[in-house]
């Protein structure tokens, strides 16, 4: 008790008031600091804005990513700040990163993490198919030929689909009547979706859903979580082409020739228009316009919103390859007895503004687009054309296999299956061969760059990962 009292009468003695258990009842309670972002993953470039609250009255905040500072920001007389503008640089490569705040004055921290990746959504990258993935920053030149086989993934038949990657997870359809989503690091199942019919059609996966097409005459929406159906619609006739997402539309058609523009959300069609023809391969969208290969041999551009024919283009032969569009212009490859044509088109008119004959066969696979360059694979090998003028840049001979697998292209480098079952890493300037990785079987489906690695699957029934040693297993 004396000890107490001495406590006390010191207190007393400096003028301060004694702490008792009701003034500490009554102190407001400290609130740890916090912050939130306006996104949690994107690719390299992304803009990021950061919140906060639980920091000193009016002091300066500094905020970082993975240790590189970024403008401080001031916390209002409340301790909270809004708007804060934290950019990842274009050479970040594909990881989580850590966001802190801390305050200069209290000393209160607080942290978010950030995932970086460069996904390959869609069939060819987008909604234009133009198969360039801007944001890779892995895989150049040097690095593509150390690549090595980190894993493959037994679906049971043959892979044509081409693989969706999106925020680590590969999406990719099977003709064993299924959809199957991997871990995109390891091949391991998450989950597995049973359809109705063989999967030829490639995933799409925006908005937290997977839309994909069958031979069975379906169309669905998958949960990206659990692989549970959103929704289903029947579409009278085999889906073999993959569906274009973009401002909550799906847009696919059937081989029967009917074009459908459907709620992503509700699966209910906007409209739909029956042409009189059939289409195996991929719409294309752009500019607001959809643009439809037709195997009797048109081309038909249509009203995104409304379905509305704009112009028709007529071809040599066949249209067997998807259309990519870029730069005003709309490439397409054709089947006219046994010649192929690479075709250039006006985007917005139809016009056609140049035509490149190929003896060896028939222009099946969709070109990429990249860099004023159309990259387009034939019978004979593979190819690079200026998409202004129709000029050779160069071409890598592969007769007589049969070339099958639309190219892909990222960092510089082309990478395109063949009948021999290799993948092959070309440079994207010269042609040169950077590298070929067996996979044991025919490949028809496009390869996906994502993350630093490249997806790709086989008839041999196996899907796919080829990554740098580091990651390879």
């Amino acid at each position: 008790m004396a000890r107490i009292a001495l406590v006390a009468s010191v207190v007393a003695g400096l003028g301060l008031a004694a702490a008792t258990p009701a003034a500490a009842a009554r102190r407001p309670a400290v609130v740890p600091a916090h912050i939130a972002l306006s996104v949690a993953s994107g690719p390299p470039g992304t803009a990021i804005r950061v919140s906060g609250s639980g920091f000193a009255a009016g002091e300066l905040v500094r905020i970082s990513l993975a240790s590189i500072g970024h403008t401080p920001m001031r916390a209002n007389r409340r301790g909270s700040f809004a708007g804060a503008l934290v950019k990842v640089t274009s050479g970040t490569g594909p990881g989580t990163y850590r966001i802190t705040a801390v305050g200069r004055r209290s000393g209160r921290r607080a942290s978010a993490t950030f995932a970086v990746h460069t996904n390959w959504a869609q069939y060819g990258y987008g909604p234009a198919h133009m198969a360039r993935n801007v944001y890779e920053n892995v895989l150049s030149t040097s690095a593509a030929p150390g690549l090595a086989r980190a894993w493959r993934f037994n679906t049971g038949n043959e892979v044509i689909s081409s693989p969706a990657v999106v925020n680590g997870v590969a999406y990719v359809g099977s003709q064993d009547n299924a959809v199957y989503a991997l871990n995109a690091a390891t091949g391991a199942r998450r989950w597995t979706f049973r359809t109705d019919g063989a999967v030829d059609s490639s995933p799409a996966v925006v908005g937290g859903k997977v839309f994909v097409g069958s031979e069975g005459d379906w169309m669905y929406a998958i949960g990206v979580i659990h692989g549970v159906k959103r929704w289903a619609y029947r579409t009278g006739a085999a889906v073999f082409g993959a569906p274009v997402v973009r401002d909550g539309t799906v847009y696919v058609a059937a081989v029967n020739g009917t074009v459908y523009a459907f709620n992503a959300a509700t699966g209910a069609w906007r409209w739909r228009v029956k042409l009189r023809t059939e289409v195996a391969a991929s719409v294309a969208l752009g500019n607001g316009v959809v643009y439809v290969p037709a195997e009797t041999g048109e081309l038909y551009a249509l009203n995104a919103a409304t379905g509305a024919r704009l112009w028709t283009a007529g071809l040599p032969g066949y249209a067997v390859s998807t259309p990519a569009v870029a730069g005003g212009a709309v490439y397409i490859g054709t089947d006219h007895t046994g010649v192929g044509h690479l075709l250039a088109f006006n985007a917005a008119t139809g016009k056609r503004i140049w035509d490149i004959q190929d003896s060896h066969g028939a222009v099946a696979a969709a070109p990429a687009v990249a860099g004023g360059v159309v990259y387009w694979a034939a019978s004979g090998g593979v190819f690079a054309t200026r998409a202004a003028t129709g000029t050779s840049v160069w071409q890598f001979g592969l007769s007589p296999m049969q070339m099958q697998s639309d190219p892909a292209v990222a960092d510089g480098v082309v990478y395109v299956g063949a009948g021999d079952g290799n993948l092959y890493a070309l440079d994207a300037a010269s042609g040169s061969k950077l590298a070929a990785f067996s996979t044991g079987g025919a490949i028809e489906g496009s390869p996906a760059v994502a993350d630093g690695r490249v997806y790709v699957g086989s008839d041999n029934h196996y899907e796919y990962a080829f990554a740098p040693p580091r990651s390879a297993s």
